[in-house]
This record gives C-alpha cells, structure tokens and sequence, in this order.
C-alpha cells in the first residue's frame, strides 16, 4: 500500500537488503549446528521409532477389525443357509460388512505409505546437506532464497518475520 498510495495508506516497512541477508544465512547457520548434534539426530530417530511402533499397533488393530468382519461375513452365510436369514437380510449384512472391510482396507493402506514415509532422521540429514551446500557461498542467491524461504513479513514497527518452507521456527528481528 505505500508503493501505490504513500503515507497516507501505510506506513513505510522498508528494511536493508543486508540486514535480510545476514539474518537468513545466520539462521541457516543456527540450523546445521542444531542438526549437527548427534544428541538431535538420536532424538528424531527414537520419535521416528516411537511413531512407527504407534502406527504399526493402529494397523494390527485394522487388520484385527478386516479379520472379525470377515468372520462375520462367513456367518451370514450359514445363517442364510439354515433358513435363519432372508436371501434379501444376507444381501444388506454382506453389503454393509463389506463397506466397512473396504473403509478399514484404506485406512490401512494409509498407513502403511504413513510407516514408509516416517523417516524423519533421513529428511533431517537431507535437510542439512543441502543446509550445507548453502553454507559454502557467503552471499545469499536467489535460487537459494527461493528454495528455503517461503514469506517474509516486515511489520509496522519494522520487526521481520521469515516464514521456512521447511519445520523451523519463525525468526523474528528487529530490523536495524
């Protein structure tokens, strides 16, 4: 709004292009230590182990739910073939079973691409190599702007706010 309407609409957030340099290849450099740590590393990788172990316990609870309807599945059948049941009562049991078996069926397979996909150690140690690669040059490109930065807000009272693309906390400054 202060580009197009001046004082009136907004005031001026302007801050140095340096100070945002020096503010995002600092936090990239806060990171790698953070990542560094072997004690970091150690921590991600036993809450990856717990989350696996969690979802594995959800999908045998799944697989025990699939097996029980199938057994029930299987009884329709006898009670239609002692008389027990109507042909049309069977048609709307099996019906409504197998709703539930194929519902469970895609929770499961959910699941199981969630235990793929649960490696967070690996991500973080992508995340750092490529951290690492940044930190080679000293100035801050804007390839490597695009790819880290997500938004950057500059507040009223000229407080910068950055936005990750990736799971870091949000840096707040005072802009100088």
């Amino acid at each position: 709004n202060y580009a197009k309407h001046g004082r009136k609409a907004c005031s001026n957030h302007a801050i140095e292009e340096q100070f945002l340099i020096q503010t995002i290849l600092s936090d990239i450099k806060t990171w790698v230590d953070q990542i560094n740590t072997e004690e970091y590393v150690q921590h991600l990788k036993k809450k990856s182990k717990s989350t696996k172990q969690r979802l594995q316990k959800k999908m045998d609870q799944i697989n025990n739910e699939i097996n029980r309807l199938m057994k029930r599945k299987s009884s329709y059948i006898n009670l239609l073939a002692d008389q027990l049941i109507t042909h049309e009562e069977y048609r709307e049991n099996v019906d409504a079973n197998n709703a539930e078996i194929h519902e469970l069926t895609m929770k499961r397979d959910e699941l199981v691409a969630a235990i793929k996909n649960n490696n967070e150690a690996n991500h973080f140690i992508q995340l750092k190599e490529e951290l690492l690669k940044f930190l080679q040059f000293d100035e801050l490109t804007p390839e490597m702007l695009h790819r880290l930065v997500d938004r950057m807000e500059v507040k009223s009272d000229r407080t910068l706010v950055i936005r990750y693309r990736f799971s870091a906390p949000i840096t707040e400054k005072e802009a100088g």
